[in-house]
C-alpha cells in the first residue's frame, strides 16, 4: 500500500505530522484508511496529521483521525484534498492552526489536536460554505437582471431565477471537478 516508509515531517510536543505516499495512481480513501489504521493500532495515543499523496505525487490530501468518537467501532477520518484548484479551503483551515510565539514551547499535543479538530470540523466548513452561498445570493438578488417574463415574487425581485442560476452554477462546478 505504501511507497516507502512513513516519513515524520514534524513533531511538536507529541503532535506529529507524517507523510504517507500511497502506491496507487490516485488517492483512494480505502488505501489511506488501511495505512492509517495500522499506524494508529501500533500507537493508539497518536495525535497528529497525515499528509497523503498518490504515487505520482500530483494530488495531496490531509487525513486526521477523529479521536472524540471513541465509542464507534469504525475509525473516522477527516479528509481534505489539496491541489491546484482545491487549495483555498485547506489553506484557510491550516492558517487557523497558527501557534503564537509565546506558546510555542508550552503547547501540548492535546491542545494542538483540539485546534486541529476545530479547524477541520466538517460542520464549520459546511456552515461557512452555505453562508458564502447565502451572501452571494443576496448580492445577486440586488444586481442581477432577468428577462421580463421570468417569474418574480410579490416584492418584485427574481428570487426563483437567482436560486436557479446559483444551483446551475454549483452543478456546473461539480461536473467540472469530476472531470
Amino acid at each position: 500500500m505504501l511507497t516507502g516508509a512513513p516519513n515524520l515531517l514534524a513533531n511538536h510536543n507529541g503532535f506529529k505530522i507524517i507523510y504517507l505516499r500511497i502506491s496507487t495512481e490516485e488517492l483512494r480513501q480505502g488505501a489511506e484508511r488501511q495505512v492509517i489504521q495500522r499506524i494508529c493500532k501500533d500507537d493508539p495515543t497518536f495525535r497528529g496529521l497525515f499528509i497523503v499523496s498518490d504515487q505520482r505525487p500530483e494530488e495531496l490530501g490531509t487525513c486526521q483521525r477523529q479521536i472524540k468518537e471513541r465509542r464507534l467501532k469504525r475509525m473516522l477520518l477527516r479528509r481534505m484534498r489539496v491541489g491546484i484548484e482545491a487549495v483555498r479551503t485547506a489553506t484557510e483551515r491550516i492558517a487557523m492552526l497558527r501557534i503564537a510565539d509565546n506558546e510555542e514551547s508550552s503547547i501540548a499535543a492535546e491542545e494542538l489536536q483540539s485546534r486541529h479538530d476545530k479547524a477541520f470540523d466538517v460542520e464549520a466548513v459546511t456552515k461557512q460554505f452555505f453562508s458564502e452561498i447565502a451572501n452571494w445570493y443576496f448580492w445577486a438578488l440586488k444586481h442581477s437582471r432577468f428577462p421580463k417574463d421570468a417569474p418574480k415574487e410579490k416584492d418584485g425581485h427574481d428570487h426563483v431565477s437567482v436560486i436557479r442560476l446559483i444551483t446551475r452554477l454549483i452543478f456546473c462546478w461539480f461536473i467540472k471537478e469530476k472531470g
